[in-house]
């Protein structure tokens, strides 16, 4: 077995348990080498599992060094004798071909004929002229034979069950199969999916006449991948040492998806390169040619939960109807006296098919994975936001205890944080030392620590709360964006509660929400004069989407040509607005998009643009997307 050489590794050697053959691939290769022909040899597995990617593997091994000639033919589509014994004619020809002399003639075919046969053995005056010919003329001469030039030949047949034949005359099929085997005495193996040829009457009827054995193909899992991947586009290094490297999370992955499909991880691997190498920009990676801890670990996060959602996506669920904007929260909304009511952990619709992965996780959902995956929408900026947010989530955390209690939904904090955290929080808001918002985080999170009916260390004391708030200037205080504004709280603590939400409602706007607001308004207003415009996205200022700021929007995207269409609406997308819950100022802005419509009636592409604007709006505004 050949060593790996890739960029200097040598993995296989390392790991060369991993990649010893199993019975049965060892099964399969005793029946090749074998000097008798007892029948014809089924290999059969499920559609996906490697069959004809081993098999091919050991072609390309006996081909290239021994006394064998191995040739596979696909059955896909062949209606006819004629049909099929032209093709392997032409698929053995290909097995003796010589790549030097190929090259001179253009045709391996042709090449091969040359070789095998005795009337070409110099170049004939018409050679070069009958490739049209070549069905008519010199397959004629091609004489099947279970040796050739000291060759034993071995014919693999792939694609049984999709030959319309196996569907039509079953044993018409088998029949010419077994001409080869048994009259020609070639040795033969086909490659078929047992389980759907079951299915079949008239196969189970005539199969024993023609195949002595059956072997389901075991693969070993690791071995295949890593050919998968050693083949993978070798200009490729840096990412093919990338996958490689992490072959043991890979196989992971692999097999808690249970569909045993190869095909699906080649999609996932193709797809995810162009990922890979625009993290490696993202990150400078060229400068050490090594990620940082944090980066390698946002990498794999990512790597995870893009093979899980390949693989989903080719084994047939709705990952962007099921996943897409997912939330396990539900919004209660307000109760009789309009107070709001907050929000209940129900993640009950959470698709139970990504359970399996260690990496499904609820809290965190690549939506630019899902939609590049199902809707084929590469958004290179959302895609950028995610990286920014996996190197956020895999760096450790700055924040002291007290900030992740305050911060994080209560079922994340781990045990040993919680009391110590709680206890912190509690004398920090008694001193005034909290953040406005924090306050607010505090009495929501004491409400729902008592829902939970988790115990908390010390009971608060909401006067001596209300006395720390009471007791700072919080005149010019920056107001924070994440925090658990507007939750419930315990009937004690409702006053303070109005009291703090009073304030904030009435508190001036802060120098840097101002300065954002201005921002983003001057970046719509220059858009289109700007030859590479770049949007800064804040993820910790929230401004409020007015009607100067939405005029501003539409007049800029109204002018400007398509490129900047879609950077406008993906800026938009990517703003943190206070009133992002007002779904009847959305709606506003999406009339007024589907007017402007009108305007682009002979503009198809812009009509595009246009609705995936609308499409951003509904998104950003929680508006129920058409199914």
């Amino acid at each position: 077995m050949n060593e790996f050489n890739i960029e200097g590794m040598n993995y296989y050697m390392v790991n060369k348990s991993k990649y010893e053959e199993n019975p049965s691939q060892i099964a399969i290769r005793d029946y090749i080498e074998n000097v008798h022909n007892s029948g014809a040899l089924l290999v059969s597995g499920a559609w996906g599992s490697g069959k004809t990617y081993f098999l091919k593997s050991l072609a390309d091994e006996y081909n290239n060094n021994g006394n064998k000639a191995i040739a596979i033919v696909s059955l896909f589509g062949l209606n006819s004798y004629e049909e099929i014994d032209e093709a392997v004619k032409k698929k053995v020809c290909c097995a003796f071909a010589d790549v030097n002399d190929e090259k001179k003639i253009g045709n391996r075919v042709l090449n091969g004929i040359r070789i095998i046969t005795d009337k070409f053995k110099d170049k004939h005056p018409v050679f070069d002229a009958v490739d049209t010919l070549i069905n008519i003329n010199y397959l004629d001469f091609v004489e099947l034979s279970p040796e050739i030039l000291d060759k034993q030949i071995i014919l693999i047949f792939d694609d049984f069950e999709r030959c319309p034949l196996t569907l039509k005359n079953a044993d018409l099929l088998l029949g010419i199969i077994n001409d080869y085997c048994e009259n020609i005495g070639i040795k033969t193996i086909i490659i078929a999916n047992s389980k759907e040829l079951e299915k079949n009457d008239t196969f189970k009827n005539y199969k024993e006449k023609v195949i002595y054995r059956t072997i389901n193909l075991e693969q070993n899992t690791t071995f295949v991948l890593s050919q998968i991947i050693k083949s993978f586009k070798e200009e490729q290094s840096n990412y093919q040492r990338f996958l490689i490297d992490n072959i043991d999370l890979i196989r992971d992955v692999f097999e808690r998806s249970t569909y045993n499909n190869y095909r699906s991880f080649k999609v996932a691997i193709n797809e995810f390169s162009r990922i890979y190498y625009q993290f490696e920009d993202y990150t400078n990676y060229s400068d050490s040619n090594k990620f940082k801890d944090n980066e390698k670990a946002a990498i794999l996060l990512m790597l995870e939960h893009f093979l899980a959602l390949t693989f989903e996506s080719c084994s047939g669920n709705e990952i962007y109807k099921d996943l897409y904007n997912f939330s396990p929260y539900i919004d209660l909304g307000q109760d009789e006296n309009g107070e709001d009511q907050g929000e209940v952990f129900d993640p009950e619709d959470y698709p139970e098919y990504m359970m399996k992965y260690e990496c499904g996780d609820y809290n965190f959902i690549p939506n630019a994975f899902i939609e590049y995956i199902e809707k084929g929408i590469y958004n290179m900026e959302n895609i950028q936001s995610l990286f920014k947010e996996c190197i956020d989530l895999k760096t450790p955390s700055s924040r002291k205890p007290y900030e992740i209690f305050l911060h994080s939904r209560l079922i994340t904090i781990d045990d040993d944080i919680f009391t110590g955290a709680y206890k912190d929080a509690l004398e920090k808001a008694y001193n005034g030392d909290l953040f406005t918002e924090e306050y607010l985080a505090l009495l929501s999170q004491i409400y729902t620590a008592k829902q939970l009916k988790l115990s908390l260390p010390v009971p608060p004391n909401y006067k001596d709360i209300e006395n720390g708030f009471d007791s700072i200037d919080r005149t010019n205080e920056e107001a924070p964006v994440f925090y658990l504004y507007g939750r419930k709280v315990c009937t004690e603590a409702k006053g303070l509660q109005k009291k703090i939400t009073d304030y904030i409602e009435n508190r001036p706007i802060s120098k840097n929400i101002k300065e954002y607001y201005d921002y983003c308004f001057e970046y719509f207003k220059t858009i289109n004069n700007s030859s590479n415009p770049q949007f800064r996205y804040s993820n910790n200022i929230s401004i409020e989407l007015d009607e100067n700021l939405i005029n501003e929007i539409l007049k800029s995207f109204r002018t400007a040509k398509n490129e900047n269409r879609e950077k406008i609406a993906n800026a938009f997308s990517n703003i943190l607005f206070s009133n992002n819950k007002d779904k009847q100022l959305a709606e506003r802005i999406i009339y007024k998009l589907e007017d402007m419509k009108k305007e682009l009636d002979s503009k198809p592409i812009a009509i595009i643009n246009v609705d995936y604007f609308i499409e951003k709006i509904k998104e950003k505004f929680l508006i129920q997307l058409p199914q």
